[in-house]
């Protein structure tokens, strides 16, 4: 009796000095993961089956490492279309168009990854209605003190940055297509096409492994909230607008690990940061757009690490977004959400109206010009108010090219300036930064 006493005394003695094992943890990219894909080649929406050909913008992360590279392809096909919600089929109407648009929903069931390997896969059907992603190469202008000063700049930069878009209009390599497409706008009926550098979102709807790897309990007992002015990169895990009411829940998922100066793990992907609404105020007339500020407030290890305190209090500030379907979206450095108008709005209006008062000017004065001139105004003033259809209206009544000429002005003038603005509005799988902040005491 007393052997076996001895025994269990020495046997618990030498596993208390053993060191612990490493913890194996499953490398797994969970259902919902988004999955942020640039459409290659431009494509049309005329039936479902269509093939579709994407490349992944940014890498995908699983614990500690990338399994997916950017880069890597995906393949899918148009899953069905669907009409257009009724706001933009009647602001197509206004402007001309009466093509029953479409908005094709897009699966993928195939990843292939840069050295060949095919992964199939299985994504939820969603839009592929995104932004077009093109190289900004836009100045900004310098701080100035007067309001003067301030002008001039604006000025300035606003005419450099327009000739280098310009510049780039003419040298991508898509531009007869562009140009195909800024034709089309003014018929009212054509064919509708996803243009090549469109980037969408797709989420996982069943999860891939990629093996395991293994964490120390050291390593493990590391984990946590990262030191002030950290700053990880995340994606939502909700939706959240400028409509949001006060104190709702934001939620985000940490989707590429941080590391520390030493390279020491901090946080993992698939660490959730939870926060709520701060601030929210609604897009307004005359395009006031609406304004958001959320933060982050708690902080949960993936349930793979079994740490003491699976919930942190943090503070996290957003300090930059990269919305999926617009731009246009500013963040000032507490936080504050804005969507921004574009100051070219104002030149659309000023065109459209020069137009309708050319086209007054040439048919009572004649100023000179040749009946051909004065048709070619008329056709500008009438394809400005109502495309295609205006044009062919302008030929045969004056009277007609003027109303309509001046109707493209006001339609532009409330559409461009009086309207209401645009809310700021970040949808699941909205790419963000957040910076830790001290605690407040």
């Amino acid at each position: 009796m007393w052997n076996c006493s001895l025994l269990f005394r020495l046997t618990a003695i030498l596993l208390a000095a053993m060191p612990a094992l490493p913890e194996p943890v499953k490398l797994i990219l969970a259902a919902g993961t988004p999955l942020q894909v640039s459409v290659e080649q431009r494509f049309a929406i005329k039936r479902v089956g269509e093939p579709v050909q994407a490349r992944l913008v940014s890498p995908l992360y699983a614990f500690d490492r990338e399994v997916v590279p950017a880069g890597s392809e995906v393949l899918g096909h148009v899953a069905r279309l669907d009409p257009v919600n009724r706001q933009k089929r009647i602001h197509a109407i206004m402007g001309g168009d009466f093509t029953p648009l479409h908005d094709p929903a897009i699966e993928f069931d195939t990843l292939v990854f840069p050295d060949g390997t095919r992964m199939p896969i299985k994504t939820t059907v969603e839009s592929g209605r995104g932004a077009v992603i093109r190289p900004n190469n836009d100045i900004q202008p310098r701080e100035e003190d007067s309001l003067v000063a301030k002008t001039r700049e604006q000025v300035r930069v606003g005419f450099i940055n327009a000739r280098r878009r310009l510049t780039d209009t003419i040298q991508s390599p898509d531009k007869w297509q562009r140009l195909e497409q800024a034709g089309y706008s003014y018929l009212p009926y054509h064919p509708q096409f996803v243009p090549a550098n469109t980037q969408v979102l797709a989420e996982l709807a069943a999860p891939l492994v990629f093996g395991t790897t293994d964490i120390s309990p050291e390593e493990a007992s590391a984990l946590g909230p990262p030191p002030p002015d950290s700053v990880v990169t995340a994606r939502l895990a909700c939706s959240v607008s400028s409509t949001s009411p006060f104190g709702e829940t934001v939620e985000a998922v940490v989707s590429e690990p941080l590391y520390s100066h030493d390279h020491q793990l901090l946080l993992p992907a698939g660490t959730r940061l939870t926060g709520t609404v701060l601030d929210s105020e609604p897009a307004r007339f005359w395009r006031r757009g609406g304004e958001l500020r959320f933060a982050f407030n708690e902080l949960r290890l993936p349930p793979a690490i079994k740490a003491d305190r699976p919930i942190s209090a943090i503070n996290g500030t957003v300090v930059k977004l990269q919305p999926i379907e617009s731009g246009g979206i500013r963040v000032d450095s507490e936080g504050q959400a804005r969507s921004v108008e574009s100051k070219l709005r104002f030149v659309a209006p000023a065109i459209q109206a020069f137009l309708g008062v050319r086209v007054i000017d040439q048919d009572q004065t004649g100023n000179g010009q040749s009946q051909g001139t004065n048709k070619a105004w008329r056709a500008l003033a009438g394809a400005s108010g109502f495309g295609l259809v205006g044009t062919v209206v302008s030929q045969v009544s004056a009277a007609g090219s003027t109303g309509l000429g001046f109707y493209g002005a006001a339609w532009s003038v409330f559409d461009h300036i009086a309207a209401r603005g645009h809310n700021v509005v970040l949808t699941e799988g909205t790419l963000l930064q957040v910076r830790f902040d001290p605690l407040h005491q």
